[in-house]
């Protein structure tokens, strides 16, 4: 069982219960993300610390308000992909390196973490079929798994999933995993079984006439050491999608629900989370119940968020300026009926920020607010900026970028 900390392309816990699907991990490039101009090679942040203790007290910043320093590394590909991330403690120790490779359809083939020691924490490869589906998953030896193991996918003559083989080196299989289908290729039932006689893992699914996903419950048998019962997740759909989703847990997962509501644009409007007495070590018959409302501007951006529980009630707010970049958020006690927290940010002609305002409950907080001054190279990135706190220079950071010819 492979368990993931160390960042990840897509950050997961990878348990038993839910194995691989068919399809590979497909990614769009991370550039265009990262609001870097041009055709970035590598990037080098080096962030220096220009305050020494007394000036920090003279200034009053606390150690929560501390400048912010960067210590990475980034290399991308000619497609615009990061292949390699180091990252740097303030001094300049090595905390982890992240190796990533694509193909040329943009499809994750290796990935690879190694933390300050060089030690692999995580290594898996990719092989696909031409039609971009996976045909096998290579995981390698790690220092939590010291063996190296295979997962295997076989398809049906339909080219869907019918079976997951994992593998040891020695050829011994510890999973088989199966998937049935109705003739409209829907999953209606898979179960995973491991070492053939120990735990069976069920998952069932249920389509309304549309052919939309209503139902599905999954879960382990009564004898298993994960506790029996089954969990099951329920949608609702309006004409142009999702409408709403819900779970409830069985089992040893008994003490959780969520209900999650979605608008026609496929935005979460709604997000309600229930956890029973047991999880929250309380008397109540009802622990808890956290309910979130968001609510979005044309382009998809968040706006606001409703916070509402049994004894508090926030509302965060966001504004952004004609480029969609925020210029402004806050946050309001309901109950008090106050703005406990605000944000108001001032940016140059490339969008960066100059000045960075904090108010507390209407106060400002100086020792927290910053301005900036940047230099540019000619293709319009930031290479040099310096930040200031009370006219005080606190924090340089650096950044050497190298192009694509």
């Amino acid at each position: 069982m492979t368990y993931i900390f160390i960042p990840m392309k897509n950050p997961i816990l990878i348990f038993i219960l839910f194995p691989f699907a068919g399809f590979g991990q497909h990614f769009e490039p991370d550039l265009p993300k990262m609001d870097f101009k041009g055709k970035v090679k590598s990037v080098e942040i080096r962030s220096d610390n220009e305050l020494d203790k007394f000036e920090i007290a003279s200034i009053g910043i606390v150690p929560n308000q501390l400048p912010v320093l960067e210590n990475f590394d980034y290399t991308f590909d000619k497609n615009g992909y990061k292949t390699k991330e180091v990252a740097y403690t303030q001094n300049l120790d090595l905390r982890y390196t992240w190796n990533m490779t694509y193909n040329d359809n943009g499809y994750l083939t290796e990935e690879k973490t190694t933390n300050e020691l060089g030690e692999t924490v995580y290594h898996f490869v990719n092989r696909y079929r031409s039609d971009n589906q996976i045909d096998s998953i290579i995981y390698y030896p790690d220092i939590k798994n010291k063996h190296k193991t295979y997962v295997l996918h076989e398809y049906d003559e339909r080219d869907s999933l019918k079976m997951q083989w994992h593998k040891t080196e020695s050829g011994k299989v510890f999973i088989r995993s199966f998937h049935l289908y109705d003739k409209k290729q829907n999953s209606l039932t898979y179960f995973s079984v491991i070492n053939e006689k120990d735990t069976n893992a069920k998952y069932i699914s249920f389509f309304d006439k549309k052919n939309q996903l209503i139902r599905y419950q999954y879960g382990y048998d009564d004898t298993s050491a994960f506790g029996g019962g089954m969990s099951t997740e329920s949608f609702k759909y309006k004409k142009k999608g999702l409408l709403k989703f819900s779970y409830h847990g069985s089992g040893k997962n008994k003490k959780l629900y969520n209900i999650l509501e979605k608008n026609e644009a496929g935005l979460i409007i709604r997000n309600i989370d229930f956890w029973d007495k047991h999880i929250c070590n309380t008397t109540n018959s009802v622990a808890k119940i956290d309910e979130r409302y968001h609510s979005y501007n044309d382009s998809g951006q968040v706006i606001m968020t409703r916070y509402k529980s049994d004894d508090y009630e926030q509302i965060d707010s966001s504004f952004y300026d004609d480029n969609g970049l925020v210029i402004k958020k806050n946050s309001t006690n309901i109950l008090k009926n106050q703005v406990s927290f605000e944000q108001i940010i001032s940016r140059n002609e490339h969008g960066n920020p100059i000045r960075v305002e904090f108010y507390s409950a209407g106060k400002k907080n100086w020792a927290a607010s910053s301005t900036f001054e940047y230099e540019y190279d000619n293709k319009g990135n930031w290479i040099k900026r310096s930040e200031y706190r009370k006219g005080i220079l606190v924090a340089v950071t650096n950044r050497k970028i190298r192009y694509f010819d």
